[in-house]
C-alpha cells in the first residue's frame, strides 16, 4: 500500500493541498512498516534500513501524528489499512484507549482471503488479530471466535492444486491454540489427504511440510505414536527419494545428492530406537551411507575451481629473504619465527563483518563444505543482511584467516626457511636443544617437540605434521592441567577419559592462557572444519599426503617453532640480564 499512498501524498503536496498530502504521507508510514505478528509488545519495526537510514517506524510517530489518525481511521474502507492505523493507535496512545484495539481487532477479523492473498498478507494479519483479541481479553472473544471458523472454514477448502496454503493454515491454528476439540479429527482427516496428495504427486518438499504439520496435530491427541513415527520415515525416504532422483540423467547432481542423503538420515535418526526395527530404519541408515560416500565422491569433480587475477608477491619474498640472510643461527631462527605477524582474532572479525556488510548478499545463501574424501565437514545457514550469528561468524573467520596463511607461507614463511636452510645445517639434536630450554614446552615433550621442528626443518613434511599436531594438543592439555583445570571427564565406571583438542580450547580458561589469539589459531588450523582441522584428519587417519605438504601443514609446523622460540628467547633474555645485574 506504501506505493500508491506515497504517490498520491506527492501529488496533493504538488497541487497545493498540504493538509491531505500530510494524512496522506502519514498512512503510507503506517503501511510501509514490518509487521511482526508474534510480538505482543513490539509488532511493527522499519521495512528496510542500511546503516544508520531506515524507513518509518512506531516511535517516529508524534502526539500530533496521533491525533490526526485517530481522526480519520473510522473513515478507513479498507480492512488491512484500517487495521493498521487502529494497531498504530493502540500501541502508540497514552494513556491506550481499549476502543483502538477492539477496531483493529474487529478489521484484522473481518478481512477476507484465500490461498492468493493468504501469502500477501493475510497469515499475519489473522496471528496479530489473534495476539490482540488475548490482549484484549473477554471483550474480544467472540472475535477470536469469528476468526477460529474463518480459518477453519478456509482451511479446510483448501485443495492440493493450492500449494501448502490449507496446511499453513492449519499451522497458524495450532500455533496459536486456537482448536476446538470438536474439530481437530475433521482438520487432521483434511491433512491426511493432502500428505497422500502430494505423495503420489512427488511433490516432495509440500508432502514433509504437511507431514510435520500433521505429526504436530497427532501429538496433541492420544495413541497416535506409531502414525507419528511413520510419518517419519515418511519424510526421510521423500529425502531418499530426492536423492535418487539426482543419480538420472536428468537431474544428475552429487551435489545435491550429498545434501539429499545427509537430510533422509538425519530424518530416519528421529526415529527411536524402539520403533525402528518395524520401519526398517537401520537398515535404510546403511543404504543411505553408502549412497551419501559415493555422491560424496561424484560432488568433488563436479565442483569447479574460479581463479581471480595473481598477486605480485615478489617484493614480500624478497622482504623475508632479507630478515633471515646473513645472520647467526640464533638470529635466523629468532628472525623466521616472526618473520610474519598473524592478524589478531579482532582484525579478522572485524574484517569479516566489514565483508558481510559491504557484501550482503553472500551471507544470503547457506553453504555445505566437503572434505577432500567427499564428506560433509561444515554446513552454514542463510542469514539476515550484514548479520552474522555466531557459528556463522566463526566458520567465515577460519575461512578468511587461511587466506591470511596462504600469504603468510608463501610470500614469507617458505621462502625465509628456505634462505635459512641453505645458510644453516641444523640436526635433531639442537632442535631438542631449544625445546629443552623452552619454558613453555613440558621436559617429557621435548624431544618430541625437536624432533618435530627438525623434520619440518629438513622438509620432511609427512612425518613432520603428524607430529606437530599431537604435540599442540599435548601442550595445551599439560598447562591446562597444571593451571588446575580438569582435562579429562570420567564415565559411570569411573574410568578417566582425555578430553579432546576442540573440547579443550572451548574452556574459557584455554584464552586467559595462552592468549585469544593463539587459541583462534589452534581453532582455525587444528580443529574447525572447513579449516585444515589438521588435528582431527591426523587423529583419525584421514590426512593425506598433500595436505602434509599444504600452506597449512607448514604454517602449523612455523606456529609451533613461533612458540618454543618465543619461549626460548625468553629464557635467554633473562639469562642476560642476571649476568648484567651480577
Amino acid at each position: 500500500m506504501w506505493t500508491p499512498l506515497s504517490a498520491a501524498a506527492k501529488a496533493a503536496l504538488e497541487s497545493g493541498r498540504a493538509g491531505q498530502a500530510r494524512i496522506l504521507w502519514l498512512l503510507a508510514d503506517c503501511s510501509s512498516m514490518m509487521l511482526k505478528p508474534a510480538s505482543q509488545n513490539k509488532p511493527f519495526g522499519p521495512m528496510c534500513q542500511f546503516g544508520d537510514r531506515r524507513s518509518a517506524m512506531l516511535e517516529d510517530f508524534q502526539p500530533s501524528d496521533l491525533e490526526v489518525l485517530g481522526d480519520v481511521v473510522g473513515l478507513i474502507r479498507n480492512d488491512d489499512l484500517r487495521a493498521r492505523v487502529a494497531d498504530i493507535l493502540w500501541l502508540a496512545r497514552k494513556p491506550r484507549r481499549f476502543q483502538d484495539g477492539l477496531l483493529e481487532a474487529e478489521s484484522y477479523s473481518t478481512r477476507s482471503f484465500d490461498h492468493e492473498s493468504w501469502y500477501r498478507g493475510s497469515a499475519e494479519s489473522f496471528e496479530r488479530g489473534i495476539v490482540l483479541c488475548r490482549q484484549l481479553g473477554s471483550a474480544a472473544l467472540q472475535i477470536l471466535e469469528n476468526i477460529e471458523e474463518k480459518l477453519a472454514r478456509g482451511g479446510l477448502a483448501s485443495t492440493r492444486a493450492q500449494g501448502l496454503y490449507g496446511v499453513q493454515v492449519f499451522a497458524l491454528l495450532l500455533r496459536c491454540q486456537l482448536i476446538k476439540d470438536e474439530r481437530i479429527e475433521l482438520l487432521v482427516a483434511h491433512l491426511r489427504a493432502l500428505v497422500v496428495g502430494f505423495r503420489d504427486d512427488r511433490d516432495h518438499g509440500r508432502m514433509r511440510d504437511a507431514a510435520e504439520v500433521l505429526q504436530d496435530f497427532l501429538d496433541r491427541l492420544n495413541g497416535y505414536d506409531d502414525e507419528i513415527y511413520a510419518l517419519q520415515a515418511s519424510i526421510a525416504e521423500s529425502w531418499a527419494s530426492q536423492a535418487e532422483d539426482t543419480a538420472t540423467p536428468a537431474l544428475s547432481s552429487n551435489i545435491a545428492g550429498v545434501s539429499y542423503c545427509n537430510n533422509a538420515i538425519q530424518a530416519f535418526r528421529e526415529i527411536p530406537r524402539n520403533k525402528r526395527a518395524s520401519l526398517g530404519v537401520d537398515e535404510r541408515i546403511v543404504e543411505l551411507r553408502t549412497q551419501l560416500a559415493a555422491s560424496g565422491i561424484g560432488a568433488l569433480d563436479e565442483m569447479s575451481q574460479f581463479e581471480s587475477e595473481g598477486i605480485d608477491i615478489s617484493d614480500l619474498v624478497k622482504n623475508a629473504i632479507s630478515q633471515v640472510e646473513g645472520r647467526s643461527v640464533g638470529d635466523a631462527l629468532y628472525s623466521l619465527a616472526h618473520i610474519t605477524r598473524p592478524p589478531s582474532v579482532e582484525e579478522i572479525s572485524q574484517r569479516v563483518i566489514e565483508l558481510s556488510e559491504e557484501y550482503p548478499l553472500g551471507a544470503l545463501f547457506g553453504a555445505t563444505h566437503l572434505s577432500g574424501d567427499g564428506r560433509v565437514v561444515a554446513r552454514t545457514e542463510g542469514c539476515n543482511l550484514g548479520v552474522l550469528e555466531e557459528h556463522e561468524l566463526l566458520i567465515e573467520m577460519v575461512k578468511n584467516f587461511q587466506i591470511s596463511v596462504d600469504l603468510s607461507v608463501k610470500g614469507a614463511i617458505w621462502p625465509g626457511l628456505r634462505a635459512v636452510r641453505n645458510e644453516h645445517r641444523l640436526t635433531s639434536a639442537e632442535f631438542t636443544y631449544i625445546a629443552s630450554n623452552a619454558p613453555i614446552i613440558p621436559r617429557r615433550s621435548a624431544s618430541l617437540v625437536g624432533e618435530a621442528l627438525f623434520l619440518g626443518y629438513d622438509d620432511n613434511w609427512i612425518a613432520a605434521t603428524h607430529l606437530v599436531a599431537p604435540q599442540i594438543e599435548g601442550l595445551i592439555r599439560i598447562h591446562l592441567k597444571s593451571a588446575g583445570w580438569a582435562t579429562t571427564t570420567a564415565n559411570r565406571d569411573g574410568i578417566e577419559n582425555e578430553i579432546g583438542l576442540s573440547s579443550l580450547i572451548d574452556l574459557a580458561e584455554a584464552a586467559g592462557i595462552f592468549g585469544k589469539d593463539i587459541i583462534f589459531e589452534v581453532r582455525a588450523i587444528f580443529t574447525t572444519p572447513p579449516g585444515p582441522n589438521l588435528r582431527n584428519e591426523i587423529a583419525h587417519g584421514l590426512v593425506s599426503a598433500d595436505k602434509c605438504a599444504s600452506a597449512s601443514a607448514l604454517y602449523a609446523w612455523w606456529f609451533l617453532l613461533r612458540i618454543v622460540i618465543e619461549s626460548f628467547a625468553s629464557t635467554q633474555q633473562q639469562s642476560d640480564e642476571s649476568e648484567v645485574n651480577a
